[in-house]
């Protein structure tokens, strides 16, 4: 089949990869369709360790096509595919807080992966964040495919695989938005994005957005911002915060703001939360 290469030094396209049949509580997804995520740049940039060559990718949807012993999934379901490769059975898997699961950990205190499913020419390629998606087929725990409602475009159900679920679960997980509070988000990239969606989901009043580039405008409006500010470095998206009067409305609560500059443009009080 084909699949997406990271070598070390090349992106390489190849028609000769493998994947080998599901185990148990394991299924085969056929990829339908992969986003592209600044985390599978850092990689390539040598700014995050991946055993090489490998499979990068790890937003993806696509359908069940096989299944090990002891999958109840059907074939044929369409899922989006998760990076967490949780138990199911610990405290935190069974109270609903999945990232804090207690099975079995690797080196680094991430859940501790099963073994890649691909092979080229008998070796074994590696894969990004437990899933390499930049192929036509992947393998993954039965509990890594989430069950999607079939009218969704494949585009836009990849990406909720990543950036929509960090996105919301800053918003409502982290920051804990309520109703009428002021947001300042800056940077209007994919979880910006995503990030704007959810404040106004949760009832956000302000929703001030500040990007470097301002044709992010008119789509920063489309997801939900009332205001959109150009800001040319970083000292510029402090003076522009501050100039805004950001959660500072008579009445107003706490300010949530998400950037790497955020806690600078904090008035108090006010909470910052980077995602």
């Amino acid at each position: 089949m084909r699949g997406l290469i990271w070598d070390g030094d090349d992106l390489v396209e190849v028609d000769d990869l493998d994947v080998v049949p599901p185990g148990p509580g394991q299924v085969t997804v056929e990829v339908r369709s992969a986003g592209l995520c600044h985390s599978d740049i850092k990689p390539i940039d040598g700014e995050m360790a991946q055993p090489v060559p490998a499979v990068l990718g790890h937003e993806a949807v696509g359908v069940v096509r096989a299944r090990g012993a002891g999958v109840e999934m059907p074939l044929g379901q369409r899922v989006v595919l998760s990076v967490l490769q949780t138990c199911g059975t610990c405290d935190a898997c069974a109270g609903g807080r999945p990232t804090l699961c207690a099975g079995p950990k690797d080196g680094t205190g991430a859940a501790a992966d099963d073994p890649s499913p691909f092979r080229r020419e008998g070796r074994v390629v590696e894969r990004f964040r437990r899933l390499g998606a930049f192929a036509e087929r992947t393998v993954v725990r039965e509990r890594q495919a989430i069950p999607i409602p079939d009218g969704m475009p494949d585009a836009a159900a990849a990406l909720l695989g990543c950036a929509v679920v960090t996105a919301f679960g800053a918003v409502e997980e982290r920051a804990r938005l309520g109703k009428g509070e002021s947001v300042l988000v800056v940077g209007a990239g994919g979880l910006g994005l995503n990030v704007i969606q959810a404040a106004r989901l949760a009832g956000a009043g302000q929703i001030t957005v500040i990007d470097r580039n301002p044709r992010k405008a008119e789509i920063a409006e489309l997801m939900g911002a009332t205001d959109f500010a150009v800001a040319a470095s970083d000292e510029d998206v402090v003076e522009r915060s501050r100039a805004l009067r950001i959660g500072r409305m008579p009445g107003s609560r706490p300010l949530r703001v998400s950037a790497e500059t955020g806690p600078l443009t904090l008035r108090s009080p006010g909470r910052y939360d980077s995602v």
